[in-house]
């Protein structure tokens, strides 16, 4: 989606249009933080357990919703995967590809 979403802001209106323009992308549905390290643990078949948590500090998210109405409007994008489908093909890219998911951790 967001590649999508990349590809219709460089083609389909004038980019020049778009110069410092800012588009919120996103499902349009609610996920809390602790709900997506929740999935990730299961699909990576990790014990709960290892998610920490720390106190809040200031600006602390702890849920996000993305309101895509802009995107909608101006380049006619809106949301075609899910949360769960696209955590799922995430999740699978960094199975299959192990040595790039190390070079990621090592940073």
């Amino acid at each position: 989606d967001t590649a999508r979403a990349i590809d219709l802001a460089l083609h389909k209106v004038p980019f020049s249009d778009l110069r410092n323009e800012v588009f919120n992308l996103g499902t349009a549905k609610e996920t809390s933080v602790i709900e997506a390290a929740t999935k990730i643990t299961h699909e990576v078949s990790a014990d709960p357990g290892i998610i920490t948590h720390v106190p809040d500090v200031p600006g602390q998210v702890k849920r996000n919703f993305s309101n895509s109405e802009k995107a909608l409007k101006v380049l006619s994008w809106e949301p075609e995967v899910s949360f769960d489908e696209g955590l799922l093909t995430t999740i699978a890219w960094y199975k299959k590809h192990p040595k790039r998911c190390m070079e990621i951790l090592k940073r």
